[in-house]
């Protein structure tokens, strides 16, 4: 049977008192989670996955992740109590993974539950048809559209919409992470879903002592353009014609790297630093050293954002554009400031404004009340709800 839970505005979800009930008689849950990739690989998938993977065995579940084994080889491995299935990958098409094997994982999985992460359709489709197989139910967290990073991928992705309703069948549940993006998107705003919220660890990214710089944190690959990097360059170059002096730092690492590095040379922006891939442990601190944080995201591939919610943990006002899922975090003149994508202007405008630490200093306090509201473990607690109804209801155990 097939439960579709309707959208709802706060957590934790709230579910038919009959499926709560069957759920309290649950004790541990198995679950098999299907992600691209994970740690060390790094991105925002990744950060949802190993935080709901760790959340949940934190409580005492048994979790499975099933994924590319990049960048490691091929293989399993535990990571902090939870057992990594790194599948061979024949290649990565349009940046995500390409494994065969990953099918016939997981219908051997002994999961009571599979959830999987979107968008890679491939892995989607493959966990949906074993738990199918299996009859088992199966969760997908959708967390944004796939991009059209390039013309071939926009016609694929415009098929795979007008297709996607056939095989979301296999779904007993459907995840969006804000009550916003759904709304513009052409698969979910067709379904019935939930509403869970990503998370932040408030005790990790916490506010220090306020350094004079903008952060811009994202990777650099070919399918990460969206991040809008070349647009903050040239807001940057107005803010400082118009007399900025605060130094633009930019975490990350990927491909496009040097050719980001050569327009700001070539556009004669010296207070650009480049700082590459930070280490984990080292991010709270970049965070909460810096000034203000930008996120120049052009368009929906932006579905939550969640090193806005990081900056905002770590006390510090934000810039971003008005895309995707990110209208949900940064609420205009509250806690930053919501610009239109692809204007350099409107994105300059908003960093002079900024320039006032009065300003400043108060949307940084706003934003980290919001995060405090928003943390992994309430997330982990409603998938915890979720999975436990789920299976209540379909006589597993």
């Amino acid at each position: 049977m097939h439960f579709f839970f309707y959208i709802c505005k706060d957590l934790p979800i709230r579910i038919p008192d009959t499926l709560i009930r069957s759920a309290r008689s649950l004790i541990e849950l198995r679950v098999t989670l299907v992600n691209n990739f994970y740690y060390p690989w790094r991105g925002g998938e990744e950060v949802h996955c190993k935080n709901l993977a760790e959340g949940l065995r934190s409580r005492g579940h048994e979790v499975e992740v099933y994924c590319s084994s990049l960048p490691l080889p091929p293989g399993d491995r535990v990571v902090n109590g939870v057992r990594v299935h790194g599948h061979r990958t024949l290649g990565l098409f349009f940046g995500v993974p390409i494994c065969p094997s990953l099918f016939f994982s997981l219908v051997r999985s002994k999961g009571d539950i599979i959830q999987v992460e979107f968008p890679n359709p491939a892995f989607a489709f493959a966990a949906g048809l074993a738990g199918k197989l299996l009859c088992k139910p199966v969760v997908l967290t959708y967390h944004n559209d796939l991009p059209a990073v390039t013309p071939l991928a926009g016609l694929l992705a415009g098929i795979h919409d007008l297709l996607a309703l056939a095989y979301f069948k296999f779904f007993s549940a459907l995840i969006a992470t804000t009550s916003v993006y759904p709304r513009g998107s052409r698969v979910l705003s067709r379904l019935n879903y939930v509403v869970i919220r990503n998370g932040v660890d408030v005790r990790r990214f916490r506010p220090g002592k306020r350094g004079d710089y903008f952060l811009f944190v994202a990777a650099m690959g070919r399918w990460h353009r969206y991040k809008g990097l070349d647009v903050l360059l040239e807001a940057y170059k107005l803010y400082v014609q118009a007399g900025g002096r605060r130094p633009l730092y930019v975490v990350g690492e990927g491909s496009q790297r040097p050719l980001y590095e050569a327009k700001a040379t070539a556009m004669g922006l010296k207070s650009v630093k480049f700082l590459g891939d930070v280490p984990d442990e080292s991010l709270p601190q970049v965070y909460s050293s810096a000034y203000a944080y930008i996120s120049a995201s052009v368009d929906r591939s932006e579905g939550f954002g969640l090193t806005v919610l990081e900056a905002m943990a770590s006390g510090l006002p934000v810039i971003a554009t008005n895309v995707g899922g990110l209208p949900e975090l940064v609420k205009d003149g509250v806690n930053g400031f919501l610009v239109s994508p692809r204007d350099p202007r409107s994105l300059a405008y908003a960093m002079i404004r900024l320039d006032d630490e009065g300003v400043a200093a108060k949307m940084g306090l706003m934003g980290r009340q919001m995060a405090e509201s928003l943390t992994w473990d309430a997330m982990v607690s409603s998938y915890e709800r979720l999975y436990s109804a789920l299976i209540g209801a379909s006589g597993k155990r």
